[in-house]
């Protein structure tokens, strides 16, 4: 852009040239010589020139002459000007503007290059045309017309056509010989065509008005009936014999439907099109607002489909996507037409009820309602590449019609969930306050864990374990959290904490080391130097892939003897990779450790794995040991169990032996050894060392 001080180019208006473009009726503007983009800078503008395209004299000096188009030019309009202004003559030729409201209007333009001591410039003189005198008279004006990008038609004050290009032809799917003459409204649907002679009438009566309409969105008739949108604008024109108007149209069916798309994906989930979690929080609140007013109940269910993690893991995500697609069509049936289906999270369905009466009447349909749609969403699943059977889980929480918000219903229900999966999966959980206190009492727990395992809080207990003689042979390590301010936790309040927040792979292994420790001094002891000491680990610090480097790295820090060692693990390990928890479990046998299955008799798949596992140690669950001999099916279970140790040569651990009758038929029934209060419960290290003394 030529470099032209503002206070030089003002002169313009002073001097003779600018003076009489003052008082001409001409609207002429002068502009500096550069063609490419930006484009030319405005230097100065005459009255005419600003009445003509509604800017001031402000709004225009310093701009780009490209402001008063509403699209880029068109490029071949430039190209012919540059190499006429080029050549040194002057330029003469048609284009289409728009007005500072938005009006489009047709000019005449001549470009007359400048050369003064100021600058080289252009000088532009826009002459306004009256668009009748002007049609087939000028050839710039019709190519301008018929080249436009955009559907024009010409309509006569009586609103009846006088002429169309070729745009607005394929918009409607007549030729120009079927539309001129008739009325427009032969372009609009029946039911809008009142509408646009209102238009017209208005129109006849404002023949001066600068526009009408313009961007407004409305919809188009073709020829064969269809219907499109499209954006009308409107410019009257007054003409030397009558008023006119230049309607625009535009077919804006793509930006509709993109605009649909984006308003859909701001309240849709776009992999299953249900409600997102923004749109249900709404509808939820509206509901709340709703039973204020009916002072009835409503209720939310939430359901998440079970080990929907190791579906992707093992199948892939696509099976996964595939899964949550099916369940929300099956939702959607079961829930029917006009109730708020949601996907509220990544595996999360949620479904809103409503106007359920009081509060006993909406907790029992709620319970029916997710007891069914349990049932449904757990039938088989029939895809190309195999079947799959899916389990779901339920949280349902009420919603009140008083003192009651979004984020409570959310929260309440969310506890809901939670507890369902703590409770085994493929259940259901009404909100309970006591979830609430205990929700609270496990976030405060996380929350003071990590400061209690830097300070060494967690520490082994030892529960001796006996031989049929009585004689202490062993002790399983059993960790207690020593809080400064609440003394003594037992482990049943910290260790689900610790397995979903993950610290619980931090804990495992401060908890193994200490025991190696423990063991390393004890050898040096002879009464206790032949004592065989078992640690729980837990399934997620087994899966760790570093787990059995780890346990080699603390035996040779400590120098434990390992087979002295004994690792006690769960048969729920082997549940997602049974193949690789055994392979870890014959790794560590390697090294001299040995291993032993608690809990026997509780699980689903205990026969069934039992002869695969590299086992050493069997160990009785305590629930049928306290219920013998009384319970003859409890008595009946501890039999079948030790004789199938004794036939796969493991030693069998009785565990929760608390009565010398209970003991007394162990021994009969050839158990080979016992733990239990009536030994002793588990104490610190020192205090188990006297007790082994005496």
């Amino acid at each position: 852009m030529t470099d032209v001080p503002r206070s030089q180019l003002a002169t313009w208006e002073h001097c003779l040239l600018g003076s009489a473009a003052e008082a001409t009726t001409d609207a002429v503007v002068v502009t500096t010589a550069e063609l490419n983009a930006p484009g030319p800078e405005i230097i100065y503008v005459n009255p005419a020139f600003c009445s003509m395209t509604g800017y001031s004299r402000d709004e225009l000096v310093g701009q780009s002459i490209r402001m008063l188009y509403d699209q880029k030019p068109d490029p071949a309009f430039f190209q012919d000007l540059r190499k006429t202004i080029q050549s040194g003559r002057s330029y003469r030729g048609a284009t289409l503007k728009h007005h500072k409201d938005g009006t489009p209007y047709l000019c005449e333009v001549s470009i007359t290059p400048v050369h003064d001591k100021v600058a080289d410039c252009m000088r532009l003189v826009s002459i306004q045309r009256r668009v009748e005198d002007a049609w087939g008279q000028d050839r710039y004006l019709e190519t301008v017309f018929h080249a436009a990008p955009v559907g024009l038609i010409l309509v006569r004050g009586d609103g009846r056509i006088d002429r169309v290009n070729e745009t607005a032809e394929e918009l409607f799917g007549y030729s120009a010989g079927e539309l001129v003459g008739r009325e427009v409204e032969l372009l609009v649907p029946d039911e809008a065509r009142a509408h646009h002679r209102d238009y017209r009438t208005a129109y006849s009566h404002q023949p001066r008005a600068r526009q009408m309409g313009a961007g407004r969105d409305l919809e188009g008739q073709r020829k064969d009936g269809s219907r499109f949108p499209v954006e009308i604008g409107l410019a009257p024109l007054e003409t030397v014999e009558r008023a006119a108007v230049l309607v625009s149209v535009i077919d804006i069916a793509e930006r509709k439907r993109q605009e649909a798309e984006i308003e859909f994906l701001a309240f849709n989930d776009p992999l299953t099109g249900l409600a997102n979690r923004r749109l249900c929080m709404d509808r939820i609140t509206e509901a709340i607002e709703g039973l204020t007013d009916s002072g009835q109940f409503g209720a939310l269910v939430v359901i998440d489909p079970d080990r929907f993690q190791a579906l992707n893991d093992t199948r892939g995500h696509s099976r996964g996507d595939q899964l949550l697609c099916d369940m929300a069509g099956r939702l959607t049936a079961f829930a029917g037409p006009g109730r708020l289906v949601a996907r509220v999270g990544a595996d999360e369905f949620a479904v809103l009820l409503d106007d359920l009466g009081q509060a006993s009447d909406a907790i029992r349909y709620a319970e029916r309602f997710a007891q069914q749609a349990r049932d449904i969403l757990g039938a088989p699943y029939s895809w190309k590449q195999g079947g799959y059977y899916a389990t779901v889980s339920s949280g349902i929480t009420l919603l009140h019609p008083e003192d009651d918000t979004v984020e409570d219903a959310l929260k309440r229900v969310d506890l809901a969930l939670q507890d369902a999966k703590r409770e085994g999966r493929n259940r259901i959980s009404v909100f309970d306050p006591v979830l609430q206190r205990s929700a609270e009492e496990r976030a405060r727990i996380e929350h003071q864990m990590p400061a209690a395992l830097a300070n060494e809080e967690f520490v082994p207990y030892y529960q001796p374990c006996v031989d049929a003689a009585g004689r202490c042979v062993g002790a399983e390590a059993l960790i207690r959290w020593q809080h400064p301010t609440h003394g003594l936790i037992s482990p049943g309040s910290f260790i689900p904490v610790a397995e979903e927040s993950g610290l619980i792979h931090a804990i495992g292994e401060s908890m193994l080391r200490q025991v190696c420790e423990q063991v390393a001094r004890w050898a040096l002891d002879e009464s206790l130097s032949r004592l065989e000491v078992s640690v729980n680990v837990s399934p997620k610090q087994f899966r760790d892939p570093d787990f059995v480097h780890s346990v080699k790295s603390i035996l040779d820090e400590t120098r434990v003897n390992p087979h002295q060692l004994c690792l006690e693990v769960t048969e729920s390990l082997l549940f997602d990779d049974a193949d690789e928890a055994i392979a870890r479990i014959a790794a560590l046998r390697r090294m001299g450790i040995s291993f032993a299955l608690d809990d026997f008799g509780t699980g689903y798949s205990s026969m069934a794995y039992l002869k695969r596992l590299p086992l050493d140690l069997l160990k009785i669950d305590q629930s049928f040991v306290r219920e013998m001999p009384a319970d003859s099916d409890a008595t009946a279970i501890v039999e079948t169990i030790i004789a199938l140790a004794d036939n796969l040569g493991l030693t069998c651990i009785a565990e929760g032996v608390e009565t010398e009758e209970a003991w007394r038929f162990l021994r009969e029934a050839e158990c080979q050894r016992f733990q239990g209060y009536l030994f002793s419960p588990a104490i610190p290290a020192e205090q188990f060392e006297r007790q082994v003394a005496r």
